[in-house]
């Protein structure tokens, strides 16, 4: 199958659930205290804080392109912060970056790591500070067992030698209430590089289930690079965490972003982090 027609498929089973989902009871505009239960969008003025830290294992002379033989791995390490805010209209607004330690933390991006539960950073540069990014979600249907939602991400140009760049697609997530939620996306990353416009091809996929207060779920999906690279990406990963007080959660993470690659140790790593949502 093409991964054309693979997009055909996956824009045909967002419609077909979508209206399968018509005839169920809206949600409530109230966030969930439960991990599986959030929105994608959390309430009306509601703030959202996280941050966390990743140690990533990679190489510096690959992940600089040039070539290296001696399968050696640096290990990186790298702060990560964001925050965002739900507005009227069902829309949220964020930002977020990265602060990577040494030369190993820019040339891994261990940041990435760091940025809990989302496999999908793009252009963020090899600079000490990542690229700051700007970040639009809205609600386009929800209800307690499924909902649609979309976003958009602005790249700001801040590290040496990058481009501004977006991400921008669809999210689709199912809850069973209490007990599990499943999501995936279809994202189109484009950096608009002087060189040419790179872009590339995403789909994260999770699986998530709660037991009490924790939660652990699988991490997974692909990112299809068309240009300058061709190359396609294969994650996998798990996560875990611990939510107290109904707003305050603890979150951990190991994944490899390259599962496909033979050397797919050299592109793994862990996080660390923590979020709030208030009030």
């Amino acid at each position: 199958m093409t991964r054309l027609s693979c997009a055909r498929s996956n824009a045909i089973a967002f419609v077909g659930v979508i209206a399968l989902a018509c005839v169920l009871p809206a949600r409530s505009a109230r966030a969930e205290s439960k991990w599986v239960d959030r929105p994608y969008v959390a309430s009306l003025f509601r703030f959202t804080g996280e941050a966390g830290y990743g140690v990533a294992f990679g190489n510096r002379l690959a992940n600089l392109g040039i070539p290296d033989t001696t399968k050696s791995v640096d290990t990186g390490g790298a702060f990560y912060v964001g925050a965002a805010l739900s507005l009227p209209i069902g829309l949220e607004v964020g930002v977020r970056t990265g602060f990577r330690l040494g030369d190993a933390g820019k040339s891994t991006r261990a940041d990435e790591f760091g940025r809990m539960y989302d496999i999908t950073t793009f252009g963020t540069g090899a600079d000490a500070a990542a690229n700051p990014e700007i970040n639009l979600r809205s609600s386009l249907f929800g209800n307690k067992i499924v909902e649609l939602g979309a976003e958009g991400r602005f790249i700001i140009p801040a590290a040496t030698g990058t481009s501004f760049g977006q991400v921008s697609g669809l999210h689709l997530r199912v809850h069973a209430p209490t007990l599990l939620r499943a999501e995936t996306a279809i994202l189109f990353p484009t950096i608009f590089a002087s060189g040419g416009t790179e872009w590339a091809i995403a789909m994260p996929v999770s699986v998530w289930f709660q037991i009490g207060d924790f939660y652990v779920g699988g991490l997974s999906g692909f990112r299809a690079y068309r240009y300058p690279l061709e190359r396609t990406d294969v994650i996998a990963g798990v996560g875990a965490g611990y939510t107290f007080a109904g707003m305050f959660d603890v979150k951990a993470q190991l994944l490899t972003q390259r599962i496909n690659d033979s050397d797919w140790s050299r592109a793994a790593g862990f996080g660390l982090g923590a979020s709030i949502v208030a009030p």
